[in-house]
């Protein structure tokens, strides 16, 4: 069944969204763990808990009931109805 091109196009902004802070957090646990005397494994614990921090923060500031990052008004992905 084919996606709804309205739906795709909102799919890929939220995809990316993901990927963009999927990418920072990693690469946030990987630097933290290079410049500090931690053993390599601490890389994935850290990146989950900026993942958490991420996700409550975004539920300040980004769209309710998701952990978008985005506020309704700036998200590509929210559509025009979710738009003032």
């Amino acid at each position: 069944m084919p996606i709804p091109a309205a739906l795709a196009a909102r799919f890929k902004w939220d995809a990316l969204e993901r990927i963009v802070w999927s990418t920072v957090e990693f690469t946030a646990g990987a630097v933290i763990v290079a410049v500090t005397p931690l053993d390599v494994w601490w890389a994935l614990p850290i990146a989950i808990a900026l993942v958490t921090i991420k996700t409550f923060a975004a539920k300040r500031v980004g769209q309710p009931g998701t952990a978008s990052t985005l506020p309704a008004a700036a998200d590509p992905a929210a559509g025009p109805a979710a738009r003032p």
